[in-house]
């Protein structure tokens, strides 16, 4: 890259919108040209862009009020559509975003993953940029936004419209219907059902019943579930452009969390990772995964699977002082012949208990955040 210590009057006058973006100076010796650092910064994206892709339409760069857009490089964003641009850089701040393949970090970041890398002045700049828009962004969600409900009824999907548009049917009258009733599960508007495709569509909906996001649950296809944030509804099945304010974001990250519209924050939440689970316990949420975190600040206690995966999530939570549920306890109480060698969720039991008609204790006496329980994890 160039060097920054020059800024012509005339260079000035020609790039006065850009230039005002930016925090221009780090002391009274050193100035930036920031604008010399955006061309620089696209000048270093095109190289990796034209390693990375073949066709010329993947190496155009979309100049964005607040950032640049392009072709993932990480993901190579689409096999089918080459004219897919999900990659993002911020001009606020200089992270990278990909809204197909979620891949997020700073740009000097990306720059050493394609083998790339700034001088020290420009990385002087760059951490400058990244410190004032650290500061000006809002760390944390406020649980008050939950009142605001209308901000997430604005970008939903109407639940017919994205039925009839993904080639699924209402569950009244088909065969998952017996599944479901099995399940517990006994508000159909809750998914939807595609025949050909043995696929089932878990939603999360708004209090107006509009789509925020959702699950597949694939019966005989991989992976078993598939998750869909608003931002890959979105991009993938209803192809709009992803508006970039702050609201759509906050959506975007409720998008996943199953029941989030039907807390009540003033008592404790109950956290699973599946839908099911959630949908069956009161003043609950489901956030799709052992790895997904819950937005909020609130009262929290989770209660994961019983497997591998979920016996080490709870293992990592108890020892940072957080609230889990004690299953080798709760299991050893039942008194009933449970198989532990597979997977065992709280709608399992449930199922269990009403088959062979057992009476279920308490569950609220097993949840814990006493490091010395860990033996009943």
């Amino acid at each position: 890259m160039q060097d920054f210590n020059h800024k012509s009057d005339e260079h000035k006058q020609k790039t006065p919108d850009i230039s005002s973006v930016f925090s221009l100076t780090f002391d009274k010796e050193t100035e930036v040209d920031s604008a010399e650092f955006l061309r620089n910064v696209r000048r270093q994206i095109t190289e990796i862009l034209r390693k990375r892709f073949h066709e010329r339409i993947r190496h155009e760069i979309h100049d964005k009020p607040d950032r640049l857009n392009f072709a993932c490089p990480y993901c190579g964003d689409s096999s089918s559509n080459k004219w897919k641009k999900r990659g993002n850089v911020y001009l606020k701040g200089y992270n990278y975003h990909c809204f197909n393949c979620n891949e997020h970090n700073s740009f000097d970041k990306f720059l050493k993953d394609f083998s790339k890398n700034m001088d020290v002045t420009e990385l002087q700049f760059l951490k400058g940029e990244q410190d004032k828009h650290r500061k000006e962004k809002k760390t944390v969600l406020e649980p008050y936004i939950l009142f605001n409900k209308e901000c997430l009824e604005t970008y939903a999907i109407d639940r017919t419209f994205l039925i009839k548009k993904m080639g699924y049917t209402e569950i009244s009258g088909t065969k998952i219907a017996t599944y479901l009733h099995k399940r517990m599960q006994m508000d159909f508007n809750k998914f939807a059902w595609h025949q050909k495709y043995q696929k089932l569509l878990i939603f999360n909906l708004t209090p107006k019943g509009k789509v925020l996001g959702f699950q597949i649950r694939n019966f005989h296809a991989k992976p078993k579930y598939l998750t869909f944030k608003l931002t890959k509804i979105y991009n993938e099945i209803l192809e709009r452009e992803i508006p970039m304010d702050e609201n759509f974001q906050y959506a975007d990250k409720l998008s996943n969390v199953f029941g989030i519209n039907e807390l009540d924050i003033n008592k404790p939440v109950t956290v699973f990772e599946g839908p099911f689970d959630s949908f069956l316990f009161n003043n609950s949420a489901a956030v799709c995964s052992v790895k997904n975190e819950f937005p909020f600040h609130l009262d929290v206690r989770w209660l994961y699977d019983f497997d591998r995966a979920g016996i080490e999530a709870s293992m990592k939570r108890l020892h940072n002082g957080e609230t889990v549920f004690l299953w080798k306890k709760f299991l050893r109480d039942i008194d009933a012949d449970i198989n532990t060698n597979k997977k065992i969720d709280l709608t399992d039991i449930y199922v269990l208990s009403i088959r062979k008609k057992f009476k279920l204790p308490n569950i609220e006496n097993y949840f814990t955040n006493d490091r010395y329980d860990i033996y009943w994890l």
